[in-house]
C-alpha cells in the first residue's frame, strides 16, 4: 500500500502561517471537539468565559487525546490521567501527586483562535496575515444568514477552490439545480488583482435560479457573479438577481491533508426571508455536491502550478491567474 502524500516542509509552513476554518461556532459547547487541519489533529474548547480555545491534540505527559476529555469548571482534563490545564495551556493538577507542582514543561501547544461568521478559525503558525478573509456582507442590515454543515472532498483545496470560480462548467455539472445544456458560451471577462489575491466580475445570461423557478428569470437579464479571490482558500461570491437582490456565498477549503479538503460555506442574502433556510441549505448542497463528483475524480488531486501540466483555453482566465498567484506564493 502506498504512503500518503504529505505536505513538502516548505508548502507546510506557507499554509500553517494562514488562517483556515477548522469548525462552526455551534459546534463548541461544553465538551471538548476534536478537529483536523495540515495532518495535524486539534482539540477545541470553550473556556469559562465563552473565549474558544484550540491546541494540539495531544497531551504532554503521554499523548492521549485530549478531544476525547472532558472540560471541568473551565479547565481541561486529560482523559487518560486526569491532568488539569488551564486556558493558557498551563498545567495547574496532577491528580497521582496532587502535591506537586507540575513542570512548566507541562504546557499544552497553544494556537491562534478567531471566531467570525459562524466559524471557529485556527492559525498553527504566526507569520502570515493577521487578518481574516473580509465577509462584511455577513453582518449587513438586512441579511438572512445561512451556515451549512462542512462537507469534505477528497481532494486538494486548490482543487476545490478553482471549481468554485470556474465559470466555463455550469451548462455540463449543474444539470439538476441551474445550468443550462444550451448556454454553453462564455463572456470573456476582465481579471483584476487586489491586495490579498483577485477578483472578476463574470456576466453572462446564465440565470441562477432554481430550474423549477426558472420562469421568474427576467428575459435577456444580465446576471452578475462577482468573484472575489483571496489567497490562499477562501473565495467570495456575490450574485446579483433581479429586482437587486443579492446573494453572498464564502466559500473556504481547509486543507486537513494534500488530497482532503474540508469545505465550510456561509450564505447570506437580502431577499426571500419567507422562505425556509433549509432550502437555501439544500439548494447549496446540491450544487457542491454536483462539483464534488467530478473534482474527487481529477488527477492528479493536487492542483498543478506548473502550466505546462495541463492545456488550458481562454474561459481559463481566472484558473491561470490563481495557479500562479500560489505559485507566487511559494506553494508547490
Amino acid at each position: 500500500m502506498s504512503a500518503l502524500p504529505c505536505f513538502t516542509p516548505q508548502d507546510w509552513r506557507i499554509l500553517a502561517s494562514q488562517w483556515h476554518p477548522v469548525a462552526l461556532s455551534r459546534h463548541l459547547g461544553s465538551t471538548p471537539l476534536a478537529a483536523s487541519l495540515l495532518d495535524r489533529s486539534l482539540v477545541l474548547h470553550r473556556c469559562a468565559s465563552g473565549v474558544a480555545m484550540a491546541a494540539l491534540d495531544r497531551c504532554p505527559h503521554r499523548g492521549a487525546a485530549l478531544s476525547s476529555g472532558r472540560i471541568d469548571h473551565g479547565l481541561l482534563v486529560c482523559p487518560y490521567h486526569g491532568f488539569h490545564f488551564e486556558p493558557s495551556g498551563r498545567c495547574v493538577m496532577i491528580p497521582a501527586n496532587p502535591e506537586l507542582k507540575p513542570p512548566a514543561k507541562l504546557h499544552l501547544q497553544m494556537l491562534n483562535v478567531r471566531e467570525a461568521y459562524g466559524l471557529i478559525w485556527v492559525r498553527l503558525q504566526s507569520g502570515g496575515t493577521a487578518e481574516l478573509p473580509p465577509f462584511h456582507e455577513w453582518s449587513a442590515s438586512g441579511t438572512f444568514q445561512v451556515l451549512p454543515e462542512p462537507v469534505d472532498w477528497a481532494t486538494s483545496a486548490g482543487r476545490q477552490m478553482e471549481s468554485f470560480f470556474d465559470v466555463s462548467h455550469f451548462a455540463f455539472i449543474h444539470q439538476k439545480s441551474f445550468g443550462e445544456p444550451d448556454n454553453t458560451d462564455v463572456p470573456s471577462y476582465a481579471v483584476v488583482a487586489t491586495s490579498d489575491g483577485f477578483q472578476f466580475d463574470y456576466v453572462s445570461t446564465v440565470s441562477n435560479y432554481p430550474l423549477e423557478l426558472r420562469h421568474l428569470n427576467p428575459p435577456g437579464f444580465l446576471w452578475s457573479r462577482l468573484f472575489r479571490i483571496h489567497l490562499p482558500f477562501c473565495a467570495r461570491l456575490s450574485i446579483t438577481f433581479p429586482g437587486n437582490g443579492m446573494l453572498h456565498i464564502l466559500n473556504v477549503a481547509a486543507p486537513l491533508s494534500p488530497v482532503c479538503t474540508r469545505v465550510f460555506s456561509a450564505i447570506c442574502r437580502n431577499f426571500d426571508p419567507d422562505i425556509p433556510l433549509q432550502e437555501a441549505i439544500n439548494f447549496n448542497r446540491l450544487i457542491f455536491d454536483e462539483d464534488r463528483c467530478v473534482v474527487e475524480q481529477q488527477e492528479p488531486k493536487q492542483l498543478p502550478l506548473e502550466l505546462n501540466q495541463e492545456v488550458h483555453a481562454p474561459s481559463d482566465l481566472a484558473s491561470l491567474t490563481y495557479r500562479r498567484a500560489l505559485h507566487a506564493m511559494g506553494l508547490s
